[in-house]
């Protein structure tokens, strides 16, 4: 049996090897990178190939939600379902004795890594988010369709109640492009800001980073034909996927996970309900 790479996180997912499809000869497999995203990963082997080691990949199922809910905004921090999922994560990770595990996703996936990390900086090696976003926005209204001056408010205290415990991270990095209409850049940009002065603050080492991705690169998710009117919001695979993501951000990323002290965590043994947060 082939060891399935990616599984379905929320779906009672148990320790028992022969319900996950885990065989039981890969119980002292080699130590494996864990990543998290939050849809079906097609793209396992490819993210394997760049960290150059066996990853196992978690998949959270959310239910998508209208566009015109614009829930970062209206909405609220859901403390029971980040609750739920870290310890899935830090169960799962210290089953399979994980030897980094890391939040990182596109777009929704980037806004749900960074909520991750600031629930739960000490889970995490790195937090990566892609053409991600956070709660809120200083965006104008005719550009991200958030209602103003709300979307700033809700920013701003996010800003200051939340982000700060991303110092805790040994890593956290923004991957954006400034052509981007869909997420904003100088969003992304501000919480990578404040990480790093909390991280200087408080003498945490912490290594921030922003990542630009070129308006050239920006659409090349789209077909030739759409990318002159696209959102530049398509650079999913020229970031994350393609030969050029090695430059981009794989290979720093793999020389200062080398860097980076791995991170003591303690067992998972006490189910969600019974911590208290």
């Amino acid at each position: 049996m082939k060891f399935g790479l990616a599984f379905e996180a929320t779906i009672g997912w148990t320790k028992q090897r022969v319900r996950t499809g885990v065989p039981t000869s890969h119980a002292s497999c080699q130590r494996l990178s864990f990543l998290q995203t939050h849809r079906r990963c097609r793209s396992s082997p490819s993210l394997s190939s760049h960290f150059m080691q066996r990853c196992l990949v978690i998949v959270s199922q959310i239910p998508r939600p209208a566009l015109q809910d614009l829930g970062y905004v209206n909405g609220d921090v859901c403390k029971p379902f980040l609750r739920a999922l870290t310890y899935k994560v830090n169960e799962t990770a210290d089953y399979f004795n994980a030897e980094r595990v890391l939040a990182m996703g596109y777009s929704m996936g980037g806004f749900g890594a960074i909520q991750l990390g600031c629930w739960a900086p000490e889970t995490y090696d790195a937090v990566i988010s892609l053409a991600g976003y956070g709660m809120g926005t200083r965006a104008p209204t005719e550009i991200s369709g958030a209602p103003q001056p709300k979307g700033r408010r809700v920013f701003e205290w996010y800003l200051d109640e939340y982000i700060p415990k991303l110092a805790d991270v040994p890593i956290v990095w923004g991957v954006h492009s400034q052509s981007d209409g869909v997420s904003s850049f100088n969003d992304v940009r501000a919480i990578v800001d404040r990480v790093s002065e909390t991280a200087r603050r408080t003498r945490k080492r912490c290594n921030t980073r922003m990542i630009e991705v070129s308006a050239d690169d920006a659409n090349t998710d789209y077909p030739r034909k759409r990318r002159a009117s696209a959102s530049g919001h398509g650079y999913f695979n020229v970031t994350l996927l393609k030969d050029r993501s090695e430059h981009i951000f794989w290979e720093d990323l793999r020389t200062q996970l080398s860097r980076s002290a791995k991170r003591q965590r303690r067992r998972w043994d006490m189910p969600p309900e019974a911590e208290n947060r």
